[in-house]
């Protein structure tokens, strides 16, 4: 017995949007659940820290002087399930600042500030248990003058590893 094109077809599409919807359902409650780590993480505030500062040079451009500029890092325990890794990195002109949040040892969220002369910009990272980006957000401002934009959701991102867009390993040092 050979099934009808419409049958199959219909069997498709809902199988299709079943698998949408359940997707999106799951993708909205990590992001609830993010949400509420990380205002429990802020009622805790960090706690036993340790830092560490590393040198890197940098200048107008690789020809040019080459000036050091100091790399913050610091690594606060929260409590036994969240901990949070906060970096400085300065560079000739610009500063990034991220937070890096994790639980049991797993990225979970990462928020992010850039200022670089006249432009200022921050992400919102949120991860699967994966540590895969499954929304990242964008404000940006051009004229320092001025309040940072609207949140912008990327799509160039999605279901990378996070470790890699972040440059994870500016936080390993000696």
């Amino acid at each position: 017995m050979r099934m009808k094109p419409s049958i199959i077809l219909a069997a498709t599409f809902f199988f299709l949007n079943t698998q949408c919807f359940c997707q999106n359902e799951k993708t909205s409650n990590r992001i609830s659940d993010i949400k509420n780590w990380y205002k429990e993480i802020q009622s805790v505030g960090l706690k036993n820290c340790t830092s560490n500062n590393y040198i890197v040079y940098d200048g107008l451009s690789p020809e040019t002087s080459q000036y050091p500029f100091t790399q913050k890092i610091k690594r606060c325990s929260v409590n036994e399930r969240f901990s949070v890794m906060q970096g400085e990195f300065n560079l000739y002109e610009s500063i990034e600042k991220l937070n890096v949040y994790l639980q049991h040892g797993k990225i979970f969220f990462v928020f992010i500030q850039l200022s670089a002369e006249t432009y200022s910009a921050e992400y919102r990272y949120y991860c699967d248990t994966n540590e895969k980006i499954i929304l990242e957000l964008k404000k940006e401002s051009y004229d320092p003058m001025k309040p940072l934009g609207e949140n912008i959701e990327l799509k160039e991102n999605l279901n990378k590893p996070v470790k890699s867009i972040i440059e994870f390993e500016r936080f390993k040092t000696n």
